[in-house]
């Protein structure tokens, strides 16, 4: 599966049986994100100023924050 973050356009490939887990940053309130399925994947719209990405319990590193 592919996990697109728009706003940065980082794509994360999820292996099956692998756990993706997103970490939004906001120095406000953070608002919920939305998030639609695609024909391989999903399209995630985080409402922040960043976040983080952890692939199997470990850091994934993101080509936008790189």
């Amino acid at each position: 599966m592919v996990v697109r973050i728009e706003m940065w356009c980082d794509e994360i490939r999820v292996p099956v049986g692998s756990v993706l887990v997103l970490t939004c940053h906001s120095l406000t309130q953070p608002q919920p994100a939305t998030i639609e399925r695609t024909p391989d994947g999903l399209v995630f719209w985080p409402e922040c100023a960043s976040y983080a990405a952890e692939l199997d319990g470990r850091p994934y590193p993101l080509p936008s924050q790189a």
